[in-house]
């Protein structure tokens, strides 16, 4: 597996807001108003930073204080297209957002898997743990041209049903 995909935590000074842009905001959900995804956030400032991360409860923001994309954020950035970000290049803007959503999907269910990978499983359930996280972390990582080709739906579904029947495994 790449660095990058091991890295399972948000790094945002290594991102560019994408989970401030790519997101639909519902203010019913901790959010301080309603935003359409694809939308930046009306706080988010010229560099891609919150401009009031210090202050999010006083502007209705507390939904944000409880994200966590795993590191997806700064994998479409850094790795996918190569430290730039949709403000650099508007044409980057649809492709960055459209990853961004697809892999913070995928480093959800890593980060469940990575948990999973504590429990003393019998042999069959470690080997299809093995495969679901190779599946989601390919050993030469994630391009544009796979996330396009392997949406990430099959493989949150298989990492789902993988993880409900965990319980059959546990005493």
């Amino acid at each position: 597996m790449t660095p990058e995909t091991e890295v399972l935590r948000s790094d945002c000074a290594n991102c560019a807001g994408l989970c401030c842009v790519a997101f639909a905001f519902d203010r019913d959900q901790g959010f301080g108003y309603d935003k359409a995804p694809n939308d930046p956030c009306k706080h988010l400032d010229a560099a891609c930073r919150c401009a009031v991360h210090d202050n999010r409860k006083s502007h209705g923001m507390t939904a944000c204080a409880l994200y966590e994309c795993y590191g997806a954020g700064q994998y479409v950035v850094q790795a996918l297209f190569d430290g730039q970000s949709w403000q650099d290049d508007p044409a980057h803007f649809g492709p960055m957002t459209e990853a961004f959503r697809e892999l913070a999907r995928i480093h959800t269910e890593l980060a469940l898997l990575r948990q999973a990978e504590r429990l003393a499983l019998p042999a069959g359930p470690m080997a299809e743990l093995n495969n679901l996280i190779r599946q989601l972390a390919p050993e030469d990582g994630w391009t544009l041209s796979d996330l396009a080709a392997r949406p990430a739906g099959q493989l949150v579904k298989a990492s789902r049903r993988f993880l409900a029947d965990l319980k059959s495994h546990l005493t």
